[in-house]
């Protein structure tokens, strides 16, 4: 499992137009993310090949945790 305080760090400093690459692997979000406009996050990136995309259905997996089963209601 990757640490998702990496995916908080680069959210923080991606600007509109950036890509931000997961590899092949299960992330668990303990807190809410916000993501700015324009930001691309994508999935299925093999770390052993250089980060070559693969074609594996899901891949890449984001998961909210048990520690927010809830969730924030980000439109009221």
């Amino acid at each position: 499992m990757n640490d998702p305080s990496n995916l908080q760090f680069a959210l923080s400093i991606a600007d509109s137009g950036d890509r931000i690459r997961f590899s092949n692997d299960t992330f668990y979000i303990d807190d809410p993310i916000e993501i700015k406009s324009g930001i691309t996050l994508e999935g299925g990136y093999v770390t052993d090949l250089g980060w070559s995309k693969t074609s594996e259905v899901r891949a890449t997996h984001i998961i909210r945790s048990i520690k927010n089963p809830e969730g924030t209601d980000a439109f009221s």
